[in-house]
């Protein structure tokens, strides 16, 4: 229910309190792979309100612990979660590429593209 109602809050709060405040608080539950789905659009949220520097210095550094996520061992609880997530990296592509510059497209974006291509579910690809 709290990540449901969060993006109303995240509105109208000012940045300098979503990126230091919430967006800290989001990203502690990056450890959790079950838990990502539900708190990565609340990234990509204030994400988008914030300029390329903001984004840059504050929000991608906490967004590449999710990207290091691979597929997990088949059978596994948190394939589910995982699949989900590429679908939300994936879904938010262009608001990445707009806002990451070039080297880090290369070094941690373009292996997130990868990893979703080989994803074995056809909503990631």
């Amino acid at each position: 229910m709290f990540y449901k109602s969060l993006p109303q809050v995240i509105d109208k709060l000012p940045m300098r309190v979503n990126l230091q405040r919430i967006a800290s608080a989001l990203e502690l539950e990056f450890i959790n792979p079950e838990m990502i789905p539900f708190v990565l659009p609340n990234m990509f949220l204030i994400a988008e309100k914030a300029s390329n520097e903001e984004y840059q210095n504050y929000i991608f550094p906490k967004l590449k612990q999710v990207f290091k996520i691979q597929k997990p061992p088949q059978g596994s609880s948190a394939s589910g979660s995982v699949m989900q997530t590429l679908l939300i990296l994936m879904r938010n592509m262009n608001l990445m590429l707009t806002k990451t510059p070039p080297e880090d497209i290369k070094q941690h974006i373009l292996p997130v593209v990868y990893n979703a291509l080989d994803a074995e579910s056809s909503q990631v690809q």
